[in-house]
């Protein structure tokens, strides 16, 4: 046998056991997003909630806090209750839309940068941030944009707004001062 007939050979071999591999992997991974979905479908029904974003390949990119910092390909939708990222190996990612804060677009997540891809970064109510490469991101901002309503600010309280007053109030007297006169008690001159 000469060389090349062998490295036909082994070639060949090689091949085989990747498609024993893989050809299971994919038909296993079909079988499951699709059951996936079926139970989704299923879920949304019997809950009421109303389907947004209907479900599309996306990219998870991870996530901060109480999120999974695993990124993975998967199935990305959006309910008028919560978004639901669920991963090729099995994992989900559920943000509900009452903790969402912002969404907004970022060439970078957690320091990394991909291809010149623009991420999808949702902060939530605890600061966290989960990030998303999502096909349509404009889609996806409209969406978001609809279901996100920022809490006011609350006032601060009582106690500090004093604090504050009688800190500041004679700072502000002092600064106001013609130059060469004392500030305060510093001994500092404006």
């Amino acid at each position: 046998m000469t060389v090349a007939g062998i490295v036909v050979a082994v070639i060949v071999v090689v091949g085989l056991i990747q498609a024993a591999i893989w050809i299971p992997v994919t038909r296993r991974s079909k079988r499951t997003s699709a059951s996936f979905l079926e139970q989704f479908r299923d879920d949304v029904a019997r809950s009421g909630e109303r389907v947004i974003v209907e479900p599309e390949r996306g990219v998870y990119r991870g996530g901060s806090g109480s999120y999974s910092a695993v990124s993975g390909n998967g199935t990305i939708l959006l309910t008028d209750r919560r978004l639901l990222f669920r991963k090729k190996t099995g994992g989900e990612v559920e943000v509900p839309t009452a903790s969402m804060v912002s969404a907004t677009r970022s060439k970078g997540f957690r320091g990394s940068r991909v291809g010149g891809a623009t991420h999808l970064v949702i902060t939530t109510s605890d600061g966290a941030e989960v990030g998303f490469f999502v096909d349509d991101l404009d889609a996806w901002d409209q969406a978001l944009a609809s279901l996100i309503h920022p809490s006011p600010k609350p006032d601060p309280h009582p106690a500090f707004v004093r604090y504050a007053r009688s800190v500041f109030e004679p700072l502000e007297r002092a600064v106001r001062r013609p130059s060469g006169r004392r500030a305060v008690e510093t001994g500092v001159r404006f």
